[in-house]
This record gives structure tokens, sequence and C-alpha cells, in this order.
């Protein structure tokens, strides 16, 4: 839910008119994705794509506000967030999808595969 609702207000917080609402639109995005980050970031074997999806989306954010004396922060932040999408291509994370049975690894590969060309980028 905390994904979900990340996602919404990601994309809310630029059609606000007054600056109060927009760093309200804002806040909320950022909490609802560092929520959504800190279970999958724990979550089982299984949802490595997720993971790497929402690292991405939060990469995006932090290089979307960059703004005036915090631009070196929210670019390493963002940076941040990129790297640790590695941990999603773990030779652990690999062993863990090969071991929940062969078509759900092909699956997991594919899906990988295709991510790490986002992340890559």
């Amino acid at each position: 839910a905390h994904y979900q609702l990340a996602l919404f207000f990601s994309k809310v917080w630029t059609c606000q008119r007054d600056e109060s609402k927009t760093r309200e639109k804002l806040s909320d995005a950022f909490l609802h994705y560092s929520s959504a980050h800190k279970y999958f970031s724990q979550s089982p074997p299984g949802n490595e794509a997720t993971f790497v999806i929402l690292c991405l989306d939060l990469s995006n954010l932090y290089s979307a506000v960059v703004a005036g004396d915090k631009q070196e922060e929210c670019v390493a932040k963002a940076l941040h967030r990129c790297l640790e999408a590695a941990d999603a291509f773990s030779f652990e994370a690999i062993d863990a999808a090969h071991e929940r049975n062969s078509i759900a690894h092909s699956d997991w590969f594919e899906k990988m595969s295709t991510l790490a060309s986002s992340v890559e980028d």
C-alpha cells in the first residue's frame, strides 16, 4: 500500500499550485517511499523485481527535486538508491530464484535481465 501511495504522491506533487501543498505532497511521497523501501529491502525472496523498480522510482524522485544547496545531497541519495538495487542481482538472489523452481527462475531471470538494463542507464 505504501508503494502505491508513494507513486500517487510522486505524481501529484508537481501539480500543486501553492508551495506549501507542493512540499506536503512531496513529503508524503518520500514518507511512503521510505516505508515501502524498508519493507521490500527486508522482504522474502521473490520480490527482487519490485525492489529494483522501487529503487529506480525513488532515485528518480530524488533527481527530480534537486534544488539549490541540497543539489549534491539529492544527487548522492539518487545514486545510492540505484546502487542499492544491485543487491537484487546478487548470487544469493539468483540461487534463491533457482531453488523456488525452474519455471519461476526463467521468469525471474527474464524480468531481472530487463531491469538490469534500466539500472545501467
